[in-house]
C-alpha cells in the first residue's frame, strides 16, 4: 500500500474497506461517533457505508483550486530525525539546524498531487 501512496495512486479499495469496516465496528466509534477524512473516495468505499448501514449525520467538501494546493504542499517539509513536519510558509521551524535537514516527502511531489487531481475530477 505505501509503494500505492508514494506513487499518488489510491490504496486498493479491498484494503481500505477492511480497515475502515474493522475500525467502525469497534464499540468506541459506536458510542462517541467518529470522523472520516477522505473517506469514501470511490463506489467500492460507499457501497461499504451502505452495507454497513451507516449514515454521517454531517458532510463536508472543501473545493480547493489545484494551484493552491500545489503552493501549500510545496512549502510543506518534513524533519527526519523528530517527524514534526513544517509549513515553510506559515510555520517555518525557528531552529537553522532543523531547517537545514528538512525534507519534501515523495507523496508531497507536484506530479503526485496533479495525479490526484486527475483522479478525483474523474467521479
Amino acid at each position: 500500500m505505501a509503494s500505492c501512496i508514494e506513487a499518488g495512486d489510491p490504496a486498493p479499495d479491498a484494503i481500505v474497506n477492511q480497515i475502515i469496516e474493522k475500525r467502525m465496528r469497534q464499540s468506541d466509534c459506536k458510542v462517541n461517533g467518529w470522523v472520516l477524512e477522505g473517506f469514501p473516495q470511490s463506489k467500492a468505499q460507499m457501497n461499504l457505508l451502505k452495507a454497513l448501514k451507516i449514515k454521517p449525520s454531517v458532510a463536508f467538501m472543501m473545493d480547493v483550486p489545484e494551484k493552491v494546493c500545489l503552493e501549500r504542499v510545496g512549502a510543506r517539509k518534513m524533519d527526519p530525525l523528530t517527524g514534526n513536519v513544517y509549513n515553510l510558509e506559515i510555520n517555518p521551524p525557528r531552529d537553522e539546524a532543523v531547517k537545514a535537514r528538512l525534507v519534501s516527502l515523495t507523496e508531497d511531489s507536484a506530479a503526485v498531487l496533479k495525479k490526484k487531481f486527475k483522479s478525483f475530477s474523474d467521479y
